[in-house]
């Protein structure tokens, strides 16, 4: 069963664009050395969206050579179209992954009997459990809880929820009980931001983005040996850069795995994201140098 920091592996990029892949391959070397209980790509923290088919494919073979089975590997298999996101899951299957990610995109909104037939159209063409990732308007389907209940009876190979509307933690708590008995692994996202409440309701774990793996690892570690208060002291430390990195997303993220020898280069593919500008470096700079002693360093 996944439990635990599943991070969402970030794709770094050169200066002028392309797939920087010794720059992943460090990444995903970080995330094993930070504790991660697992890894995840590509989604929404991967800029998939701007990845071509190749790339998508040629960094999940990646993603798996390098984690050797060290720990699970779910890959991302959603698309557009039911066809595409059956050739990507078909493709981590034979790659080797352990689980497959499916967002429901806004293109489906408002339209359950194709949602379902999307899914189930994935689950039928392999053997891997799926976690049903759920993010709200406009980047996701935005699914209310009934449809998702619906979906968690109809098709038994959707064995996890990523839930990320808002409240996300009160929708956490409304899917574990719409489930019953049927038994379901609940992860909240949301940038971390969420995750103390996300906890608290009982949640077996989240998928944030890579910049501090390590501080989330000690976090939910802390939490599971009924150490809250020392788990509330780890999310302060984090919160200032949660709060930064909520605006600038990859951009945030980024510059800090810059700044920590992790890649090469900050470029962000996804168009019309915010940038950093000075001022906001500076400040993103004070944050992180007030935890940098909490990190480890960065592997090679």
């Amino acid at each position: 069963m996944f439990r635990g920091v599943i991070p969402i592996v970030a794709t770094p990029f050169t200066r002028d664009g392309a797939v920087d892949k010794e720059s992943f391959k460090r990444v995903v070397r970080y995330c094993l050395a930070a504790g991660a209980h697992g890894l995840a790509f590509p989604a929404n923290a991967s800029e998939f969206f701007t990845l071509s088919a190749d790339e998508r494919r040629e960094l999940t073979e990646t993603l798996i050579e390098t984690v050797a089975g060290q720990v699970p590997v779910i890959i991302g298999a959603t698309a557009a179209n039911k066809d595409d996101a059956v050739a990507f899951a078909k493709h981590a299957q034979a790659a080797g992954a352990d689980g497959l990610l499916l967002m429901v995109s806004a293109a489906f909104a408002g339209r359950p009997a194709e949602v379902a037939a999307y899914l189930r159209a994935v689950a039928d063409a392999t053997d891997l459990p799926i976690m049903l990732q759920n993010a709200q308007a406009p980047i996701g389907a935005d699914l209310d809880v009934e449809t998702m209940a619906q979906l968690l009876r109809e098709i038994p190979q959707i064995g996890y929820v990523k839930e990320e509307r808002n409240p996300s933690g009160q929708m956490i708590t409304r899917i574990k009980q719409a489930a019953g008995d049927r038994p379901v692994g609940v992860f909240g996202g949301d940038g971390g931001r969420s995750i103390i409440n996300e906890l608290l309701r009982g949640v077996d774990g989240t998928m944030p983005a890579v910049e501090f793996v390590e501080l989330y690892v000690e976090l939910f570690r802390r939490y599971e040996g009924g150490d809250t208060a020392g788990a509330v002291d780890v999310f302060e430390a984090m919160l200032p850069i949660l709060n930064v990195q909520r605006v600038f997303r990859w951009a945030a993220t980024k510059r800090i795995l810059v700044w920590r020898g992790i890649i090469a280069d900050d470029f962000v593919r996804a168009p019309n994201a915010p940038r950093l500008d000075d001022t906001d470096a500076a400040e993103l700079r004070m944050w992180y140098d007030r935890i940098r002693h909490r990190l480890i360093d960065a592997p090679n």
